[in-house]
């Protein structure tokens, strides 16, 4: 019972460092301190947690990675390939309403860190039109950009728990397809029908040719697919020679010099989004360095919860802790695993229950970053967020019981 009260203080006291202005960066290196203090943590285990994950390699890694995210946001603006496939979108719609889903969800396709951030300039192009507030800007953005996360095999999660269960990870998918089916409806009636239906005149009917020049404009997508996931290469090089490609594109136009490179090298770097990225990674190194969650399974057992309320907690709040997917999947499926075994309904409803807690996660780097690029207040972000989530919650439940 400690331990639950421990962490809802801590809770709290983070939800006041959000309210009293200061960077979800600096809230969560203060966050790692007080966890490391309320769990007993000895200051050489605490920092030695810090070292890890400041001077990692998979830090290091990721924050180049969030970079080169930037950096090819300025230059998809800059080259105006973002106008281009906005463009190219609308071309295959009469309204703009269906372009805003589009947009994220095809990017959506391709796991990244941060991925959000990396559709946000389309968004922004092909939503222009509504003039939308930020928060509503960064939630629709963020919510069909993670449409796939409960089906699309290459989702680290949805590859752990296939290899964890010892399941064809087609099984899964098949499994796990209503969710994102939900989710899809959600997005609809939450954040898409609200929308004012705004009609363009269109004197032609829509052709192969309009279809194939937006398969072509996401070139820079397709280019990280058949680099990453069909040649191996790792994302941070897909990515770095998809920046050198815009750069040799803004050579051949004449429209580069070398100061207007050092503007994008300059413009893509923010101290903000360091401080959050190496926060992030310290505050899930000091969870793990610290062991406190070990007992969590226990301390649910001894207040004699339901197993169908042990099983939604367990990974809910990981989820909600560690705001990524094959880390709460990890941790609790190892956990559960004896009780979800060769129950495909039980694996769908844990690995639903802690992706909400992700969804809601603000170290989740895909809404911590979108926080910061559309500039939207955490209140408001919440408030859109909150009801669709929680629907999606009772979905599971539903699912649970019905199957």
């Amino acid at each position: 019972m400690l331990l639950l009260l421990k962490i809802a203080i801590l809770a709290i006291i983070f939800i006041i460092l959000i309210r009293l202005k200061l960077s979800i960066g600096f809230s969560f290196l203060v966050l790692s301190f007080l966890w490391a203090l309320f769990f007993s943590m000895p200051l050489a285990n605490f920092s030695k947690s810090v070292f890890l994950a400041v001077f990692s390699f998979s830090t290091v890694r990721l924050y180049i990675i969030v970079y080169l995210i930037a950096l090819i946001g300025i230059m998809l603006k800059q080259t105006g390939e973002a106008d281009a496939v906005a463009d190219s979108v609308s071309r295959l719609f009469r309204e703009p309403r269906p372009a805003v889903t589009i947009l994220p969800a095809v990017i959506g396709l391709l796991p990244m860190p941060g991925g959000a951030m990396f559709s946000a300039p389309l968004f922004e192009k092909s939503a222009a039109v509504f003039s939308l507030p930020p928060e509503k800007k960064l939630v629709i953005n963020y919510w069909f950009r993670h449409l796939w996360e409960y089906c699309w095999p290459l989702y680290p999660g949805l590859i752990v728990a296939s290899e964890m269960l010892d399941v064809p990870i087609t099984r899964l998918m098949a499994s796990q397809f209503p969710f994102t089916l939900f989710m899809i409806l959600l997005g609809l009636l939450f954040f898409i029908l609200p929308l004012p239906r705004i009609m363009a005149e269109r004197d032609r009917k829509i052709s192969f040719r309009d279809i194939l020049n937006f398969i072509l404009r996401l070139w820079f997508i397709w280019m990280i697919v058949i680099c990453s996931v069909v040649g191996g290469v790792d994302l941070a090089v897909a990515l770095a020679l998809i920046s050198l490609v815009f750069l040799v594109m803004l050579l051949l136009r004449k429209a580069l010099s070398s100061k207007l490179l050092l503007s994008f090298l300059k413009d893509a770097f923010s101290f903000k989004i360091l401080v959050l990225v190496f926060s992030v990674m310290v505050f899930k190194q000091v969870i793990e360095g610290s062991g406190a969650l070990d007992s969590l399974p226990d301390v649910l057992s001894a207040l004699g919860l339901p197993v169908v309320f042990i099983l939604f907690v367990i990974p809910f709040s990981l989820g909600l802790m560690t705001g990524v997917n094959f880390a709460y999947i990890g941790i609790s499926f190892a956990i559960v695993l004896p009780i979800i075994s060769g129950n495909l309904t039980l694996v769908a409803f844990v690995y639903s229950s802690g992706f909400a807690g992700v969804l809601l996660s603000p170290v989740h780097l895909c809404l911590a970053l979108s926080k910061i690029y559309f500039d939207a207040d955490w209140g408001k972000v919440y408030k859109l967020l909150f009801l669709p989530v929680l629907l999606l919650i009772v979905f599971s439940f539903i699912f649970l019981l019905v199957r």
